[in-house]
């Protein structure tokens, strides 16, 4: 996650590109009778489509993303500037038809798209991956947590990967490497030797080290302390949430009122049951509550095997459910357990009681999560997918806990639009083979040695 404030040179040089191609896009091509009235509708477009990527933290990924949420995120933008622009031109009662408007949305559309290939095919072809070396606790932990890495948008380049027991000629290692990519379990064993080195130190914290990100620093006599907040949200946050909440869920639920009736009548045609299912999830504090969504396997899911969690290319998902998870429409009636105050539109994703205790078992900060709401969508939901593992999630839940705000919760609902345009991030716990990665010629070696 970028720290607050945080704005590269990069980033602004960015913003100033799109900036004035859209405005040579809406003064150009904009048909209308003054040169003022060009000017305004130039300088509107730049508002209403730079300030959707910027609110969604687009700009913050640029070179860490592909080409097809680049897509997404221009579309979404573009519509936004085509939308409102067309309610400035009502309320300035200027003459601009909808086909002059698509022509210029498709041709801003085609402008920042070209920006970003332009900046993707140069940072491929002037500056090579980050080599890393990948060390954790065992073997198989390194291993995937080398393949994630190297499968992430051809950023990184693995030249090895270790458990603890094959810590051996770290330094002649390190020098064929930019940085170490290591748990906090072997961290000690690189802190001083990538500083001597002159290495980059990446940590893939524990959950309850994911809180020190908040921490401030102070000093008690001669000691240096670090402080951490309680993790709560404070009065006020709990008010200006909740307002949020009831605004956002109401609004939601007329817009997407067509739908939801659409679906309460087809889901019982095609599979026998009641179109929405109800089940007891882990709410606020540990306080259970009824979930509501509609139902996406057939009815009798469970009643052999027990509670079980949703696999890729599940059996038991009727053909509806399945497109009704793609696009998270099965979690619209949700925003009826946000209306009632189980619920957040943004926050940690409730989990059964049955599975929470487990979590509970192997994770012990797991009920750590519960300081807040359970939400529509959060921070796991947008970075991660369903087959995202509970610690990995748990961070993610924890991080947003501790850098809470409602400007990162109307963030993460603009993302979150993103995620549902992008099938692979709904599916289930993962039963197929591992990614494809970028590794190393030592790498490579490496891989052909432990097999």
């Amino acid at each position: 996650m970028e720290k607050r404030g945080q704005f590269t040179g990069r980033r602004f040089a960015l913003v100033m590109m799109d900036a004035a191609a859209t405005f040579a896009v809406g003064a150009l091509w904009l048909p209308s009778a003054s040169r003022e009235l060009r000017i305004i509708l130039g300088l509107w477009l730049i508002a209403a489509t730079i300030l959707p990527m910027l609110i969604a933290g687009a700009y913050a990924r640029v070179l860490r993303t592909s080409l097809s949420n680049h897509v997404l995120e221009i579309a979404i933008a573009c519509l936004s500037s085509l939308l409102t622009t067309k309610a400035l031109s009502l309320w300035l009662r200027a003459q601009l038809d909808w086909s002059a408007l698509m022509a210029v949305t498709l041709v801003l559309f085609a402008v920042l798209f070209g920006i970003r290939v332009g900046l993707l095919r140069a940072h491929e072809c002037f500056l090579r991956p980050w080599r890393l070396w990948v060390v954790a606790e065992d073997e198989p932990t390194a291993y995937a947590i080398a393949r994630k890495a190297a499968a992430y948008n051809r950023r990184y380049e693995i030249v090895a990967w270790s458990g603890m027991r094959e810590l051996e000629q770290i330094p002649e290692r390190l020098q064929r490497c930019d940085g170490v990519l290591c748990t906090t379990a072997v961290r000690k064993f690189f802190e001083s030797v990538c500083a001597q080195f002159g290495k980059e130190l990446m940590l893939v914290p524990g959950p309850s080290e994911v809180l020190l990100t908040t921490a401030t620093v102070r000093q008690i006599d001669d000691l240096l302390v670090l402080s951490v907040a309680p993790l709560a949200l404070t009065t006020p946050q709990k008010f200006c949430k909740r307002c949020f909440d009831i605004f956002g869920a109401a609004l939601l639920l007329l817009i997407c009122s067509p739908v939801m009736v659409v679906l309460l009548a087809a889901i019982p045609r095609e599979s026998v049951g009641p179109a929405i299912y109800r089940q007891r999830r882990r709410g606020s504090r540990g306080k259970p509550f009824e979930l509501l969504k509609f139902r996406t396997m057939t009815a009798d899911a469970e009643d052999g095997s027990g509670p079980v969690l949703a696999i890729s290319e599940d059996p038991r998902v009727t053909r509806m459910g399945r497109w009704m998870r793609a696009t998270r429409i099965d979690e619209l009636p949700q925003l009826w357990n946000v209306l009632k105050g189980e619920m957040s539109l943004v926050g940690p994703r409730p989990e059964r009681e049955y599975f929470a205790q487990q979590f509970d078992r192997e994770l012990t900060d797991y009920p750590l999560r519960t300081a807040v709401k359970p939400g529509l969508t959060g921070l796991a939901q947008v970075w991660g997918r369903y087959s995202t593992t509970a610690e990995s999630k748990l961070r993610l839940d924890l991080m947003y806990i501790a850098n809470y705000s409602l400007f990162f919760d109307v963030q993460l609902l603009m993302q979150t639009l993103r995620v549902v345009l992008q099938r692979e991030q709904a599916a289930g716990v993962s039963s197929g083979p591992a990614l494809p990665v970028r590794l190393s010629p030592e790498g490579m070696a490496e891989e052909q040695r432990q097999a």
